[in-house]
């Protein structure tokens, strides 16, 4: 705590400190509350940091990493089980998301502090899990299907977004890996700062957008572009998309049916139903 305490006045033993860290599993789960404890003052002098930690504690291996490696153990014949089907191969261990809201660390002071390694952290989380929901559709016998991606071209190029009804609305705390669903509320939460502090709206939908493989920030770019009545040659995409509007209509349902159930919602609820 002393040392973490001690980040602007000495950086390079920070630094050396969390490497150490982050280096050691054990000692890398161990000490995550603890460190994320101190992300208001880690995200000022150690941010990028701050947000590989992040990323080595909650990116666990792929299905298919965990398939190969017990490929010759007969003990561990398949590597598909419910388990990695529901947790998408991102840390469920830690209460540190529960309940789910915008406010959790280290996504909140990074969005404030710095918010490029805040979208970095955010697209790193999102595009690990949607690589393992990809794979799970290949290492379940049960499935037929076969996942399509939604492809949109936007102004800056075209993007692939993967996943169901059910994962777009990860960013209203339904349904997603908890972690997720954090950082994806702080990143709706950071885009909408953005929005009233006179920021051009294309290009905070970029941002969210950009080089993220998840189609749950089509949710909050949605929300970005009704809230506001925005049209232009970035939205054009979005209108144009049947599946997109489709997936929107059952989210504006659930929105106003769950409005009303818990005071886990009351963060984000309101607003839901402003740009509803």
């Amino acid at each position: 705590m002393l040392v973490l305490r001690a980040s602007s006045m000495y950086p390079d033993l920070v630094t050396a400190y969390l490497s150490r860290i982050q280096a050691n599993p054990d000692l890398r789960s161990s000490a995550f509350k603890e460190i994320m404890n101190f992300a208001p003052m880690l995200a000022k002098s150690h941010a990028a940091q701050l947000a590989d930690f992040t990323l080595a504690e909650l990116l666990e291996e792929l299905p298919l990493e965990i398939q190969q490696r017990n490929a010759d153990n007969p003990y561990f014949p398949d590597s598909y089980s419910f388990h990695a089907n529901d947790s998408l191969s991102i840390n469920r261990e830690h209460n540190t998301f529960h309940p789910s809201s915008p406010l959790r660390e280290p996504f909140y002071s990074l969005f404030k502090e710095a918010p490029t390694e805040a979208l970095r952290l955010v697209r790193g989380i999102c595009n690990h899990a949607m690589t393992a929901w990809r794979q799970l559709f290949e290492l379940d016998p049960r499935r037929r299907d076969i996942p399509i991606p939604v492809q949109l071209s936007f102004p800056w190029g075209c993007q692939n977004f993967w996943g169901t009804a059910s994962v777009y609305v990860w960013s209203r705390a339904i349904n997603g890996p908890p972690a997720i669903e954090c950082a994806l509320m702080a990143l709706e939460n950071w885009a909408f700062s953005q929005v009233e502090g006179a920021r051009d709206i294309d290009a905070i939908i970029q941002d969210v957008v950009s080089a993220n493989e998840c189609c749950a920030v089509l949710g909050i770019a949605a929300a970005l572009v009704i809230a506001n009545d925005h049209v232009s040659p970035v939205t054009l995409p979005l209108v144009c998309s049947q599946r997109f509007w489709t997936w929107d209509i059952q989210r504006l349902s659930q929105d106003v049916r769950r409005s009303h159930l818990n005071a886990t919602t009351i963060s984000w609820t309101f607003r839901s139903l402003r740009w509803a």
